[in-house]
């Protein structure tokens, strides 16, 4: 049996995926709305995670385009799609987004992006990474311009987008998606422990204006090491346990 992640209603194999289900992600999927949408696009699908998450709350009609550039990757979304309970409303499209020739407007875009910038020094750690790692973690692939430029494009008037980079990188990311028309709507700082810094942000986006968008802080874990009430109750929908 391949190795992966088993939820509630799916099972998500990644051992031919540069990167694996994470925790962020899986707060990601588990904080977005899809409710009410009937189209979404999961841009960089990888595994097909969140495809899966979304559709599994999204309307019983939604149907997921998941994109992703990596052969290998998309390969085994595509598996991952065809033993769900979803199947026929989940496309795995195997091409980067730049060159996605679809004039659909979304109601939903979500994406966990590869966020690490480039090192200007290249050590060794860097060269013994593979390309389909370096593809998958760092910006080079998918700028936040990039990104936020296909987004602007494929988000429907009313849509909302939800993303994930790192707290370090907050001000240009709102920064970009400003330049694009989009508005923050909510954020929320995810944190390992009540000590720790945010390591990562997650964001939600839409063209409606905001006066004072939605600030919110998650703590992972509590002091004991146990998982915190409050990620718990968010991820129950997904984790076997919850």
């Amino acid at each position: 049996m391949s190795k992966g992640f088993k939820c509630k209603q799916f099972f998500v194999a990644h051992d031919a995926c540069a990167m694996k289900v994470s925790t962020d992600s899986l707060i990601l999927g588990s904080w977005a709305e899809p409710q009410d949408a009937k189209k979404i696009l999961d841009i960089g699908t990888g595994s097909g995670l969140l495809s899966l998450m979304l559709k599994q709350r999204a309307h019983q009609e939604a149907v997921v385009y998941g994109v992703e550039i990596d052969n290998r990757a998309a390969q085994q979304a595509v598996q991952n799609v065809a033993d769900s309970p979803w199947a026929s409303h989940i496309v795995i499209v195997n091409q980067p987004i730049q060159n996605l020739n679809d004039d659909t407007s979304y109601d939903v875009i979500i994406t966990n992006p590869p966020y690490f910038m480039q090192p200007a020094a290249r050590t060794n750690a860097y060269h013994q990474q593979t390309q389909q790692r370096v593809f998958a973690r760092q910006d080079t692939s998918l700028s936040p311009q990039e990104l936020f430029a296909e987004v602007g494009k494929r988000l429907s008037s009313v849509g909302r987008f939800y993303c994930l980079y790192p707290s370090s990188r907050k001000r240009e990311v709102e920064k970009t998606a400003q330049e694009h028309g989009l508005y923050l709507r909510r954020t929320l700082e995810i944190k390992n422990n009540e000590g720790a810094p945010s390591h990562v942000c997650a964001f939600e986006w839409g063209f409606d204006p905001v006066t004072a968008p939605q600030r919110s802080t998650l703590v992972i874990r509590q002091p004991n090491g146990q998982y915190s009430k409050e990620f718990r109750m968010m991820c129950q929908s997904y984790y076997l346990n919850f």
